[in-house]
């Protein structure tokens, strides 16, 4: 192994981590920042791996204003709420994701 891979992060957590603190800083004090779809979609996963639910559900709704009608977090969500015996309102979300993306191989096994 060289020295350049020894003792270095995996980028990717380290994008991560200034994600997460630029949103953090965002709830805290109130400002608009710009985040794209794929920050978002990271952000969630982010939380939902640490089980930070409510986080991971404020993540999803900023991104619903944002990018309204994104399969991705209107999947996420019917998970969560699926987790949380909201199988009303997960199906309702599926129902609509459906539209979007009919045969998206997560949204047919959620459902």
């Amino acid at each position: 192994m060289n020295e350049e891979g020894a003792d270095h992060t995996n980028p990717g957590e380290d994008e991560i981590k200034q994600l997460v603190q630029r949103f953090e800083q965002m709830l805290e004090q109130n400002l608009n920042l710009f985040f794209d779809s794929a920050e978002l979609e990271d952000l969630v996963e982010y939380y939902i791996d640490i089980n930070n639910i409510p986080v991971a559900l404020k993540v999803i709704g900023f991104s619903e204003n944002r990018f309204p009608n994104t399969p991705f977090f209107i999947i996420r969500k019917a998970q969560i709420f699926s987790a949380q015996n909201k199988s009303h309102d997960a199906l309702n979300l599926l129902n609509k994701a459906e539209v979007y993306v009919p045969f998206n191989y997560e949204l047919l096994m959620t459902k």
